[in-house]
């Protein structure tokens, strides 16, 4: 019996599915078809069906809008079956300790986060947001939560100055964490933001506490998740071994119970009259299935062409955000 779905029901049981459910593949698209309507049909291994409205769903020229190339090209994208069944292989195996060689090493987000994640930056920052964005990780945690104590180091260092109010190890309100963005661009070390897009902190800048709590009420999981994103690596010179542990902790439990019932990630490319699904695995940004909207129209040579062009268009993002990865490495990280 076929069942056919709509996208906002899926979406409630992306959002709200069980933290403690077994991740289960997502089934596999067997054909796309576009209706007159600007209605996407999306039929599934499982006999259900998929409705999307094309002019509810992202545009490719739109999200390229503005990006330059020393920032990353985040695209609204989940985790391919392949790499989340490569996280639950690395959660298994555990983290290794470290060895006397690594133990002199400062452990950072990045560092901690890599070991287990694999991949480059955007694998970083995709699998944050995605902990952020299903609350698996809590930037209020409780393991997140400073000491209080009326203790201060003499003389004053400028790290106790910066986060004293601090009820949490990263800025817990606007103000703070905008203060913390200002003081940290005009010393120019700012790198923990390196590469995030432009239009992102943006976004986060133009936030207020009010517009903040707004997001939270309304249950705008996705917009709250970038803020706090944006938050955390703004804190991330601040954490501890603890806070960075349960950071990670949270992370691969929200990626290794990545849900089966999240709508796939169509962008719409209207160059080429195409809807395109696309997934993030191990390597970067892929391509799984590609339908155009005049299909019945094209001969042969005119859809390789296109088809060969959406996938040289995701291997040159791909290559601009290895490089963004590199430059950070080099600029940061020290590497």
């Amino acid at each position: 019996m076929r069942k056919t779905v709509f996208a906002g029901v899926l979406m409630f049981l992306a959002i709200y599915s069980s933290p403690g459910q077994n991740m289960i593949n997502r089934p596999a698209i067997r054909e796309m078809r576009w209706s007159g309507n600007y209605e996407l049909y999306i039929f599934l291994s499982d006999d259900s069906t998929i409705v999307l409205n094309t002019k509810d769903l992202p545009h490719a020229q739109n999200l390229l809008e503005g990006s330059h190339q020393d920032q990353l090209t985040l695209l609204p994208v989940g985790l391919d079956n392949g790499y989340v069944h490569f996280l639950q292989k690395q959660a298994g195996a555990g983290i290794p300790s470290d060895t006397a060689g690594k133990s002199a090493r400062p452990v950072t987000l990045w560092s901690s986060l890599h070991e287990s994640l694999g991949g480059g930056y955007v694998h970083f920052i995709h699998c944050l947001q995605y902990a952020l964005e299903t609350g698996y990780l809590d930037l209020k945690s409780p393991l997140m939560k400073r000491p209080e104590t009326k203790w201060r180091p003499r003389p004053a260092t400028e790290t106790w100055k910066r986060t004293r109010k601090w009820e949490y190890y990263t800025p817990d309100n606007q103000k703070y964490a905008i203060k913390e963005y200002r003081l940290q661009q005009h010393e120019g070390k700012a790198e923990v933001l390196a590469g995030i897009p432009e239009e992102m902190i943006s976004a986060f800048l133009n936030t207020s506490d009010r517009d903040y709590e707004k997001m939270e009420q309304k249950k705008n999981f996705r917009k709250k998740a970038e803020i706090d994103l944006i938050r955390l690596l703004l804190g991330s010179p601040y954490l501890g071994k603890v806070q960075i542990s349960y950071i990670r902790t949270m992370v691969m439990k929200s990626v290794t119970q990545f849900s089966a019932f999240r709508l796939p990630a169509v962008i719409i490319m209207d160059e080429y009259n195409a809807a395109v699904v696309m997934s993030l695995d191990e390597r970067g940004y892929r391509v799984e299935q590609i339908v155009f909207s005049d299909d019945s129209r094209l001969d042969a040579e005119t859809r390789l062409g296109r088809i060969q062009a959406i996938n040289n268009f995701t291997a040159e993002i791909n290559q601009r955000n290895n490089q963004v990865f590199e430059n950070r490495l080099k600029k940061y990280f020290g590497k």
